[in-house]
């Protein structure tokens, strides 16, 4: 099934490239945007349109086609959750690891939003209709922690300008190979890798800035875990980040090191074995959240302690 959007520009002073608007007044990311467009399934004013950068102007049409499979309906799964808060405006949860985010190919069901479809949020609060609902940041699936989820589209616009202003703090934990003694920083561009448009990789002179700081909390045999702070929101980007430094995140079966990986487990004395129990999955978690509330206009912060399974491999390196 395609679903046909239709966004008329209002109150334009200038023009805007039809990336970014349709960017501003979806549920979009712009790299989803472009794809579309890169599909045809853009139009401005009824002509297909195959260029980010075409220019909406104030009183134009925009349409486009967000494809769904036959017959798919967006409904309700018992899915367990950890709500941290909750308000008319939005929630936040603490997402387990194995969760993805919202409705897309290949994980058409069992994810977050319907998980929160019926109780928390309701298709008609949103206009446009789509899958993704109140979903305004993203968390890939094997991350964990915590995350904000918009209950209407106001809200929904309203978090969206705070992230794209840089105005919404996140703070991670991860835990990475090897030993880092000292603070640091991390600025790159981060770019699709032109040999796997799967991944994205920092060592590029061209992409989008990225920047990451981060700390050393806890320092092991031979493994750190990190406070970190992103500047930006780049697909991947602590990931790619770490693997940039020579630190990449244990578990982590995209930018990681299996030979690392496996390493550690003998070290905490498991065989391979071992693997899945002791390293499910890449150690990264989504542990604090700051932002402007969008209606007392006041800075609210949020906390997500660690699953069982990052806090169980900290134990065993403490131990050891």
């Amino acid at each position: 099934m395609e679903k046909i959007i239709k966004i008329k520009a209002e109150g334009l002073t200038e023009k805007l490239r039809v990336d970014v608007f349709i960017t501003k007044h979806s549920e979009l990311s712009r790299a989803q945007v472009q794809r579309f467009i890169e599909y045809g399934k853009v139009s401005i004013n009824g002509q297909r349109v195959y260029s980010p950068a075409a220019k909406v102007a104030n009183g134009t049409l925009v349409e486009f086609i967000e494809a769904l499979p036959v017959e798919y309906t967006l409904k309700h799964q018992d899915i367990p959750l950890t709500i941290l808060h909750e308000d008319p405006n939005f929630v936040i949860v603490n997402k387990q690891p194995g969760l993805v985010c919202h409705p897309a190919p290949g994980h058409y069901d069992g994810t977050l939003v319907n998980a929160l479809l019926g109780k928390y949020l309701k298709e008609e609060d949103f206009q446009g209709g789509g899958v993704r609902l109140g979903i305004v940041h993203r968390l890939d699936m094997d991350t964990s922690g915590v995350m904000v989820v918009a209950r209407n589209m106001k809200t929904h616009q309203y978090m969206t300008e705070q992230f794209s202003s840089r105005l919404v703090q996140k703070k991670y934990l991860c835990i990475v190979h090897g030993g880092l003694e000292e603070n640091g920083y991390i600025g790159t561009y981060i770019a699709r890798d032109l040999h796997d448009r799967k991944k994205y990789t920092a060592r590029t002179m061209s992409g989008k800035e990225a920047q990451t700081e981060f700390e050393p909390v806890e320092k092991f045999l031979n493994a750190t875990l990190l406070g970190v702070k992103i500047f930006t929101g780049r697909t991947h980007q602590i990931r790619v980040h770490m693997n940039y430094i020579k630190h990449p995140v244990v578990g982590d079966t995209t930018y990681g090191d299996k030979n690392r990986d496996l390493q550690l487990l003998e070290s905490l004395n498991y065989s391979k074995e071992g693997y899945a129990q002791v390293i499910p999955r890449q150690m990264l978690h989504a542990h604090t959240l700051e932002f402007v509330h969008p209606i007392t206009a006041k800075r609210v912060f949020f906390k997500a302690e660690p699953p069982a399974d990052f806090n169980r491999l900290l134990k065993l390196l403490r131990k050891k």
